[in-house]
């Protein structure tokens, strides 16, 4: 099957699921070509073979220029010495000619067309060579995740999910990168309870290391899923592992979701511990409120008055001071 036939059929799947990031970058191989009939041509390969790649391009330049048949092996050739001295913009175009010109274009020939696109930050021109590349060799896990990229890169998020979930299938997803990539699309695409289940198995299988990173990323997955209890330990997992207390305040903000005032508290001051916090005020404005629930009015008076201090955090600060009074004016 195709890989356009393929990826049609994954859409459909994601479309029905959903009720509605980098991958690596080796350089292609490069390859010579096989002596062919022109004496030009093995020249010039013997040239690059030397990396004398600015004399290959004078004899290139001249044999073109005077060849009435077009030869593609003298435009693959033409496109790697440009490629080689880093000029992608003169690459481009006998590259991309060599592989249209070939009845069968080798990979390497593919491989040097995409990866010239990719350097030259054209992600939508290369994904017609990386889909080639793909039904050649469809075994080669870097193929996909370019893909994915440059498809994530021109916008197109459900053909970039549709290509990993290709990859999962094929069994090419292994390392740490693959799966938090995977997980990032899934909750990208408002699929959040699959995004957590692909990073929670990844994290059980120890395929993907267990830091701070990732435990942050399967929390707030699950808690966007709305499934909060499956996010307490995640997110306690992350505050343990980070260096400062932010984790400790977004695990606080859960917990205040669940109404767990006493637990929230309980967070706030182990974050407030660890300090290094980013808002501070966020932090002084949720102990306010989880304190206000608890029905401890004089010691969240305390807490919100710090949170009115800043000019982000002050409407609701003052809001829930108002509260407060009123309540307090009342006994």
């Amino acid at each position: 099957m195709r890989f356009a036939l393929r990826i049609a059929v994954v859409l459909a799947a994601v479309a029905l699921g959903a009720g509605a990031v980098n991958a690596q970058e080796p350089a292609p191989r490069i390859t010579l070509i096989e002596l062919t009939p022109h004496i030009a041509v093995n020249d010039a390969a013997a040239l690059i073979e030397a990396k004398k790649y600015a004399d290959a391009i004078v004899i290139l330049d001249g044999f073109i220029a005077n060849q009435s048949q077009q030869v593609p092996e003298a435009f693959y050739l033409l496109g790697l010495a440009h490629y080689q001295l880093g000029d992608y913009a003169k690459a481009r175009m006998p590259a991309e000619r060599a592989a249209r010109l070939a009845s069968d274009a080798p990979v390497s020939w593919l491989e040097l067309a995409a990866d010239i696109l990719k350097r030259s930050n054209q992600p939508r021109a290369a994904i017609p060579w990386l889909e080639q590349l793909i039904d050649k060799a469809p075994g080669n896990k870097v193929y996909w995740l370019e893909l994915s990229v440059a498809y994530e890169k021109v916008g197109d998020f459900e053909k970039s999910l549709a290509t990993m979930r290709l990859a999962q299938q094929t069994g090419l997803l292994t390392e740490d990168g693959d799966f938090r990539r995977l997980s990032d699309l899934l909750v990208h695409q408002g699929l959040p309870f699959q995004g957590a289940e692909v990073l929670d198995q990844a994290l059980a299988a120890q395929t993907v290391s267990a830091d701070e990173a990732p435990y942050t990323k399967l929390g707030t997955a699950w808690f966007i899923a709305g499934e909060t209890d499956k996010a307490v330990q995640p997110l306690e997992n992350a505050a343990r592992a980070a260096a400062g207390g932010d984790g400790y305040v977004r695990l606080a903000n859960v917990h205040i979701t669940r109404q767990d005032w006493p637990a929230a508290v309980a967070a706030l001051h182990a974050g407030m511990g660890k300090g290094s916090l980013t808002d501070e005020a966020h932090a002084d404005l949720l102990m306010g409120v989880a304190l206000y629930a608890e029905g401890k009015f004089d010691e969240a008076r305390e807490w919100l008055t710090m949170a009115a201090q800043s000019d982000r955090h002050r409407a609701m600060a003052q809001s829930y001071l108002d509260a407060i009074d009123a309540r307090t004016a009342s006994r």
